[in-house]
């Protein structure tokens, strides 16, 4: 009897699960490749955005030991050479980049920055001097670690200082030696204008840039003083130096400067003085180059005409007068006229000439402790002084200078102004600093005008420079304007 053949019927479960587990085992796998590659991906980010972040500070630190640097020189980014040798400049500004800045350092070759000992990385320097339209300095620094050089980061940061000469007057109050001083009709002050006490006005004086007070304003007279700045705005003392120690180093002869004992003469001429000097041997003129320091020093009084051709300070403890004459030649009826003192380049940037061509190099600072007067009595001579008065027909005189009067009672004034004629105006064009206000000329009953009327000007560089080593505020540091990464 036959049997019926029915098909066999395998289990096929064992294949499944296999199949399944091999799934299972691809994906795992997968899944761990990911996670191994995301984690390392991220391991490099962390590592990357480290070294960037580090690269930060070391950029930071290059920024910090260059502001370092300006604390204790306002002027370094003159010179850049710092005395550990540490920045060595790689190139300078040329004249083509800017006339002003030629010769200023430009970029500075890279700086090893260590910690602890070790090696961590470098910064390298920028350097973009201020300039009229953009009165800051501004530092680039770059930053890398030794590991990571391709990863670099870049800073830029603008400073300013607050300087005595940002004004074109700074009064520390205005009380006068005999009463209090006002501005006054006709007077143009062309420029900033800033008083640590109260803001006299009387009439219509003009005021073309920002006026600043501390205490408050008081306005006399019928006129209406013109502000084309805006209102005066009230404002934080700026405190005087409590020594010139530091300018009085500079005019040591050791530290290249220039130290006269007694009253003494000067001749600006050009990039030469002609000296005369009441201790130094039958009084010869003698002829000297601008000193290497750029300060002379003079315990005594000082008269100084001429014009200049560089930079230069002189600290003087006793009184200064500008003449109209050459003060060395002690006749005074053959001594040569002057006007009074300028620079030798006249193109100095100013208000409705902010950027003139080829622009004066040329500053003059005259420091005193005493009064700053624009001379009109007494000619020096051998022995003493003559009574001579400067009655000249030619009017006005010419003023290019910062004048900064260092103590509490010193002022500046036009000698005897009330017993002058109307010498017309003092063209002045730079910065006064003085803790009080000293009148120039007075009028009569009838409106006449005996002595010098005032047309000040700013000099626009002074909204960055001053004279060499000239003396700076005690409660002004530099100040932060914008920092940014690049």
């Amino acid at each position: 009897m036959l049997r019926e053949l029915v098909p066999c019927k395998f289990n096929n479960s064992k294949g499944i699960v296999i199949q399944t587990v091999m799934i299972i085992v691809v994906i795992i796998f997968i899944l761990t490749i990911s996670a191994l590659f995301i984690i390392d991906n991220q391991t490099f980010a962390v590592s990357k955005t480290k070294a960037s972040e580090d690269a930060i500070h070391i950029a930071e630190a290059g920024y910090n030991y260059y502001l370092w640097q300006l604390n204790d020189d306002t002027q370094f980014y003159r010179t850049g050479l710092d005395k550990g040798g540490k920045l060595v400049p790689e190139n300078y500004y040329i004249v083509s980049d800017n006339p002003l800045w030629d010769n200023f350092p430009k970029d500075y070759k890279p700086i090893s920055y260590i910690s602890a000992g070790r090696l961590v990385g470098y910064y390298k320097l920028h350097i973009i001097p201020p300039t009229t339209d953009e009165p800051v300095v501004t530092i680039q620094s770059t930053g890398w670690m030794a590991a990571a050089p391709d990863n670099k980061k870049t800073i830029e940061v603008k400073l300013h200082k607050k300087l005595f000469t940002n004004y074109v007057s700074f009064s520390g109050t205005m009380s006068g030696i005999n009463g209090n001083v006002s501005w006054g009709d006709g007077e143009q002050i062309r420029g900033p204008y800033y008083t640590n006490g109260t803001l006299r006005t009387t009439g219509s004086p003009v005021f073309h840039g920002p006026v600043a007070y501390v205490e408050r304003w008081e306005k006399t007279g019928s006129g209406t003083p013109v502000f084309k700045a805006g209102n005066p705005q009230k404002v934080e003392p700026m405190i005087f130096p409590s020594t010139n120690s530091n300018l009085a180093y500079w005019g040591e002869e050791i530290n290249g400067g220039y130290k006269y004992q007694g009253r003494t003469c000067i001749l600006l001429d050009n990039d030469m003085l002609s000296i005369r000097n009441v201790n130094i041997d039958s009084e010869a003129i003698v002829r000297r180059p601008l000193p290497d320091s750029s300060v002379i020093y003079i315990k005594g009084d000082l008269y100084i005409s001429g014009v200049i051709d560089g930079r230069l300070t002189i600290l003087v403890e006793g009184d200064i007068y500008i003449t109209r004459r050459d003060p060395t030649n002690y006749s005074f009826n053959s001594a040569e006229y002057t006007g009074g003192i300028k620079y030798k380049n006249q193109n100095i940037p100013k208000l409705g000439d902010e950027h003139p061509t080829n622009p004066s190099d040329d500053i003059l600072g005259l420091v005193s402790n005493g009064t700053i007067y624009v001379h009109s009595y007494g000619w020096p001579k051998k022995g003493g002084i003559q009574n001579v008065w400067d009655t000249s027909t030619n009017k006005n005189i010419t003023i290019n200078a910062a004048l900064f009067g260092y103590s509490s009672t010193s002022y500046y004034t036009v000698q005897n102004f009330s017993s002058l004629d109307n010498m017309g105006f003092i063209y002045f064009t730079g910065s006064q600093v003085f803790s009080k206000m000293g009148a120039t000329y007075t009028t009569s009953f009838f409106g006449g005008v005996n002595g010098y009327k005032e047309d000040n000007t700013f000099d626009y560089r002074m909204h960055y420079d001053a004279p060499p080593h000239f003396l700076e505020p005690q409660n002004s540091g530099w100040e932060v304007k914008s920092w940014r990464q690049r």
